[in-house]
């Protein structure tokens, strides 16, 4: 499992070991989903339902390595996908969401966490990167939040303040959830 950036995972997969690509950049569920008051998680981190929704294990930019290169340090940054033959890439064999609790005091605060996020982390896997569309995305979601509020559920509702703080907010999901007040 590689949770520090996706590096290590793409060393295990050149040793022929398997991999699950899980980084704190977009998949770290208790981190907090936008910057507004109250908003419960991690209060060092931000991860909100877009950069879930945008990522791929194959394609996040892999940091400059550690090796030298002329006596220098390298500064080549390239995607898991370019640095893996196509056996080495077989060995990456998706995602994964995580939570810790540690931030998080009951039950409803963590389905508030992961609920909606893990529609867009199931879409960002199980969706090629040139098949998917937001807002495509947004129409199906609507869809999730239905089911989610017959099951009674709580979530976090899509903003309206816009980039980085959620989407244009024209679901009702955002006026009947807003965050949550800690």
């Amino acid at each position: 499992m590689s949770w520090r950036g996706t590096r290590g995972g793409v060393i295990a997969a050149k040793m022929g070991h398997d991999v699950i690509m899980t980084p704190t950049s977009h998949c770290y569920f208790d981190y907090r989903q936008s910057k507004r008051p109250g908003e419960p998680g991690a209060w060092y981190a931000l991860l909100p339902i877009e950069t879930v929704y945008e990522f791929d294990p194959m394609l996040e930019p892999l940091p400059p390595p550690p090796d030298v290169v002329n006596g220098q340090p390298s500064s080549v940054c390239v995607a898991a996908d370019e640095a893996l033959t196509d056996k080495e890439k077989s060995h990456i064999l998706g995602g994964q969401a995580n939570v810790w609790t540690e931030y998080i005091g009951d039950e409803e605060t963590v389905e508030y966490m992961l609920l909606l996020r893990l529609c867009a982390l199931a879409e960002a896997l199980w969706t090629p990167r040139e098949s998917r569309s937001w807002d495509c995305f947004r129409l199906r979601l609507d869809q999730h939040v239905k089911h989610l509020d017959f099951m009674g559920l709580r979530y976090r509702g899509l903003d309206q303040e816009g980039e980085g703080e959620g989407t244009d907010g024209d679901s009702e999901a955002a006026e009947e959830h807003p965050p949550m007040e800690e």
